[in-house]
């Protein structure tokens, strides 16, 4: 899943400064090791609705994300559990643009196979690395790389895409940490995003308890919903 499968409308944002939303400090030491793996398999394999906003007085935008397990199939050959998402991008409570889809994956352990948007563009994932039972706050890898072709007769590319993952310190609690995919991405059509970087926020039970997401550009300027 490229979180929000919208990227070629995010010209919408350029007018928005950089911004960040972490909490504040907390101290001690960290625990030795949260649970990955089984943090993002039991996600994925869940229904959930969430949201995440940016707020730049008085536009606030507002992303509102659907995640509905549907009935197991296959993808490029191989089985797979599937999941349909829908994504609605709201400025000031009015919705703007959508986007959606069925995400095809493993689990146990976690391993993506690609998507195919409601746009027809279809995604093929490749050189999947196993995510670590546990990991420890600083641990980073990688993850995959994709194309995503603009259907699936795969006759013309989108985009590419590698991702890697990271697990990155939640400043607010010692107990929590940010599982972090960040996606770099090469689009066939010159952009100016470059990385875009999603976010689950786990306890060291592998609980998820928030999420964030960034998208960076190639001048440095970021912006971020949480």
């Amino acid at each position: 899943m490229k979180i929000l499968k919208i990227k070629a409308s995010c010209f919408m944002f350029g007018a928005l400064s950089a911004l960040s939303g972490c909490g504040g400090g907390g101290g001690g030491s960290d625990p030795a090791a949260f649970p990955i793996d089984a943090a993002v398999s039991s996600f994925y394999s869940s229904s959930r609705t969430f949201a995440v906003t940016n707020e730049d007085t008085p536009t606030r935008f507002t992303l509102e994300y659907s995640l509905t397990p549907a009935a197991d199939g296959t993808f490029e050959g191989a089985n797979a559990k599937t999941l349909l998402y829908t994504a609605v991008l709201k400025e000031n409570g009015a919705p703007i643009e959508n986007a959606g889809g069925t995400d095809y994956f493993q689990v146990n352990p976690y391993r993506y196979l690609g998507s195919l948007y409601n746009d027809n563009t279809y995604e093929v994932a490749a050189n999947q690395k196993t995510l670590p039972a546990r990991a420890t706050i600083g641990q980073s890898g990688d993850f995959y790389t994709s194309t995503t072709y603009t259907d699936n007769s795969k006759a013309a590319i989108e985009d590419t895409t590698i991702a890697r993952w990271s697990l990155e310190r939640d400043p607010s609690s010692r107990s929590r940490a940010y599982f972090c995919v960040n996606q770099s991405v090469t689009l066939t059509i010159p952009d100016d995003l470059r990385t875009i970087s999603s976010c689950f926020r786990i306890d060291d039970n592998g609980a998820v308890l928030g999420y964030k997401l960034s998208y960076i550009y190639a001048d440095g300027t970021s912006i971020t919903f949480d």
